[in-house]
């Protein structure tokens, strides 16, 4: 049992660290051009 919790605390370490900023940055990106700049297009209306 100490071996699955010992496994499962390494994964988790190690996902919590560079793969997470990766998903969130790439996602972010993502929906910016999903959203054809939407954000950026309306940034006048919004002020």
């Amino acid at each position: 049992m100490t071996q699955i919790e010992a496994a499962i605390a390494a994964y988790v370490s190690f996902m919590w660290g560079l793969p997470l900023v990766i998903l969130l940055v790439g996602g972010g990106f993502f929906f910016m051009l999903h959203s054809r700049l939407r954000h950026f297009r309306y940034f006048r209306h919004s002020i």
